[in-house]
């Protein structure tokens, strides 16, 4: 880890993160669109949500229907789900795989696709998140 590096400009073409509320979202690829996700690097797994079933209706027809348990600080709770094997987002620069990815049916968090926790971000070899540049930026394993 290294905190205080040297930042980036900011270039707003190249910026994929914002500042929404009291949240952090980055800006992410799905089947070559785009898609918005809250980043949590407190979670340790990517909850998806039915913003991603909405605006990518066809991802769920390879699905399974389902409950999935969700736990955090406050326990668990069990949602509706649909199952899908497997999932690819570009996340900062790289291509990330869900296997499975579990889309929780009822539950919505503004216009997220979902919550990208550490098990995305692990994927990488390093990840940045500069707040000056305001991105995150993934760097794949040699």
């Amino acid at each position: 880890m290294e905190i205080g590096g040297k930042s980036a400009p900011l270039e707003v073409r190249k910026s994929n993160l914002i500042f929404d509320d009291d949240h952090l979202a980055v800006t992410v690829g799905v089947q070559g669109r785009k898609g918005l996700a809250a980043l949590d690097t407190g979670a340790l797994s990517t909850d998806l949500y039915q913003a991603l079933a909405a605006q990518f209706p066809s991802l769920m027809e390879s699905g399974k229907k389902e409950s999935t348990e969700v736990r955090a600080v406050g326990g668990a709770e069990t949602y509706e789900s649909v199952i899908i094997p497997e999932l690819r987002f570009e996340v900062g620069g790289m291509e990330t795989v869900l296997r499975p990815a579990h889309v929780l049916l009822n539950r919505a968090s503004r216009s997220y696709i979902g919550n990208f926790g550490m098990d995305l971000l692990r994927q990488a070899r390093a990840f940045k998140v500069d707040f000056a540049a305001m991105t995150l930026e993934l760097e794949a394993s040699k």
